[in-house]
């Protein structure tokens, strides 16, 4: 990221982003309703002109990568936007008050680092945000977001195996410095 960009060109940028997420939005329920629209459109011409109803029925399944590639682009510029608005502006305003060596709103602490904290519990899958590292009076630090979560498997009513995710919540006090789990989804 140029980290050489004007208040202005920032501004630019993250509104330029979020305009382009509000058109994405405009044309996702647009694609979620052709997709059977076409398809209906080409069953009901099929025997009136077999080439049309197949034109259609193709035109509605296409619908379908087009809705999965839009969700990634919107999911791809949401992380745009956290970046720029992290690295420009919530890191200036970290600096006021800590020394920041790094801040990366859409990373986390090393998992290995995690994986070998004998303090946590056992998990499944992690993901973060919100790192920053820096000395806030004279004291390092490393901060971040976790999301601990643990896998269970179950079977439903129906005997078929199932597999969920829970999330594991840590909560330090600093009073009592004791550590407590909440285990609930």
């Amino acid at each position: 990221m140029d980290s050489k960009l004007s208040d202005s060109q920032i501004v630019s940028q993250i509104s330029g982003k979020q305009r382009m997420i509000k058109f994405l939005n405009f044309i996702h329920p647009l694609l979620f309703i052709a997709m059977p629209a076409a398809i209906f459109w080409g069953f009901a011409n099929w025997d009136r002109n077999i080439g049309k109803g197949i034109f259609f029925i193709i035109l509605g399944l296409l619908c379908i990568p087009f809705l999965v590639v839009l969700g990634k682009s919107v999911n791809a510029l949401e992380r745009k936007i956290k970046s720029l608005t992290g690295e420009y502006l919530v890191k200036g305003v970290l600096a006021e008050k800590v020394q920041v060596e790094k801040y990366a709103p859409n990373e986390y602490i090393n998992p290995d680092f995690v994986k070998n904290c004998n303090i946590l519990p056992d998990y499944d899958r992690i993901s973060g945000s919100d790192y920053v590292s820096g000395t806030y009076r004279g004291v390092p630090f490393t901060f971040c977001d976790l999301h601990l979560q643990y896998k269970d498997t179950y079977r439903d009513k129906n005997g078929r195996k199932r597999t969920r995710y829970h999330a594991k919540k840590m909560v330090f006090s600093l009073v009592s410095s004791a550590v407590q789990q909440n285990f609930s989804a």
